[in-house]
């Protein structure tokens, strides 16, 4: 595989970016509705009038699950040998499971228990914890190394796209019936699943990455425990570089609709925008980003970049920000999350021995991500109950964030392209 097959690349980039629009859509309706008839927290919805510390642990269930599915699925994709590939029967079967739990989601909303509520999420944030590592990775097997960077673009692009558009069409949805922007997602949701599974075809591994890969948890260690020290230094530099990007990420998808309604005055439909005005930047931002990783500096150098700009604008956004203010601030922000997120994927990939591995340093970076959205909506409801409820900390808890995961990034010597 020398070159890329870029109409297959964007089919395999669709699935990844329709859970992102379900992610969009999770994180800005149901963190309200658990909320909703809290005496402090200003909503016109109904809900279950939980604390924003309460929330938080809700919305860590989702990041649960996924630190117990991610890895196991990972290494399991590395091993499946079927007629439809490695990756297609982890994101084609659990899909009917999604679509129908997220039907439900608004339902439940305003004619349930909390309880119900909770197990219907419970069957959602599973199905949906068990395609999106298979889903990520088919991207990556069908692109070779030197293009994963691009690959990753395109990834961040898709993804951004859905994230955009699924919150402007759902706050116009939302405004018309509840239940419509769930309807409609679910829709794409299905599509993106059926014409991945049609259309795109999975390399075949050569006979060596085949005998590699069927004991893959035995070999994996064994082959993790020949890796040269300095190599296994950086992988777990990695690892604690995400955990922190994703402890600062986490926030934004959390509370952002939620600062919003609080701090910015917004209605519950209109939330959703602020992360809209960091997703349009992030789009048209991704490509540039990772030509920056390609040809002027190296991946590592880029993410640093990115690090560098993100935390002061977080800074201003906790002084300054004003309902005019805020869109000019998040355009930067997602400007300065591109370049973190166009080259973290790809350096986590190229620290594999090799591309029979793929699935596998997959689960290990989502694991890492899946960490870091368990840690920080609970962190980020703890410090905003702590503060009085004031959502505006969410910015210093980001900033913080972003430092250490800047700490943890300087000395990483491995992940470049291959």
């Amino acid at each position: 595989m020398n070159a890329p097959n870029w109409k297959q690349m964007l089919v395999a980039a669709l699935v990844p970016a329709s859970a992102e629009l379900v992610w969009v859509l999770y994180n800005t309706y149901v963190p309200l509705w658990l909320q909703a008839g809290n005496p402090n927290f200003a909503s016109n919805l109904s809900g279950f009038g939980l604390s924003a510390a309460a929330t938080g642990l809700i919305l860590t269930l989702g990041n649960l699950i996924g630190l117990v599915v991610n890895p196991v699925v990972g290494i399991l994709s590395d091993s499946t040998h079927s007629r439809f590939g490695r990756r297609k029967p982890w994101y084609a079967l659990p899909a009917p499971f999604i679509l129908l739990s997220l039907c439900l989601i608004p339902f439940l909303a305003h004619s349930s228990t909390l309880t119900i509520f909770l197990l219907n999420l419970g069957l959602f944030l599973f199905a949906l914890a068990i395609i999106r590592g298979p889903a990520t990775v088919l991207l990556y097997d069908i692109t070779p190394s030197k293009y994963r960077g691009m690959a990753a673009a395109l990834s961040g692009i898709a993804g951004g796209t859905a994230g955009i558009v699924g919150a402007l069409a759902a706050a116009a949805l939302f405004g018309i019936r509840p239940e419509l922007p769930f309807w409609v997602v679910s829709g794409v949701v299905g599509a993106a699943i059926l014409s991945a599974t049609v259309y795109v075809r999975e390399p075949a591994l050569s006979a060596d990455g085949e005998s590699e890969s069927r004991p893959l948890p035995g070999k994996m260690l064994k082959r993790l425990k020949s890796l040269p020290r300095e190599h296994l230094i950086s992988t777990f530099l990695l690892i604690f570089n995400t955990f922190f990007t994703y402890i600062a990420f986490g926030q934004m998808q959390a509370f952002t609709s939620s600062y919003g309604v609080s701090v910015l005055g917004f209605s519950a439909g209109n939330s959703s925008l602020v992360y809209a005005a960091g997703g349009a930047a992030f789009i048209l931002f991704s490509f540039p980003a990772s030509a920056i990783a390609t040809k002027w500096l190296k991946r590592k150098s880029t993410q640093l970049l990115g690090i560098c700009l993100f935390i002061p604008i977080a800074l201003l956004i906790y002084f300054f920000a004003s309902p005019v203010t805020i869109w000019v601030m998040m355009a930067f922000l997602g400007a300065a999350w591109a370049m973190v997120m166009v080259t973290q994927e790809p350096m986590m990939l190229d620290s594999a021995p090799s591309d029979a591995f793929l699935g596998t340093y997959s689960a290990i970076l989502q694991v890492a991500r899946t960490l870091g959205f368990v840690a920080s909506p609970i962190l980020g409801g703890w410090v905003i109950q702590t503060a009085g409820s004031d959502y505006n900390v969410i910015w210093l808890v980001m900033a913080g964030a972003q430092v250490l995961a800047l700490l943890a990034l300087l000395p990483v010597t491995h992940g470049e392209a291959r």
